[in-house]
């Protein structure tokens, strides 16, 4: 929503899949240059391969939201 674009471009689903693994997404500035820091570093961090890295729950991710508002 924030760059109205998927984090990847590809074809089929197994693209997609091995995207998701292996790539990291373009970021979200580079598509959209009014996207505010902080948010950047909430999707970023939402998208983190290292799902020790991730939020844990969406709550986590609400949390941050209305704590940086």
């Amino acid at each position: 929503m924030a760059t109205r674009q998927l984090p990847f471009r590809v074809d089929t689903s197994g693209m997609i899949f091995h995207a998701i693994l292996e790539r990291p997404p373009v970021p979200p500035v580079r598509i959209n240059p009014e996207v505010p820091p902080k948010l950047e570093e909430i999707i970023n961090k939402a998208l983190e391969k290292d799902r020790n890295l991730r939020y844990q729950h969406a709550v986590d991710m609400r949390r941050i939201a209305a704590f940086e508002a």
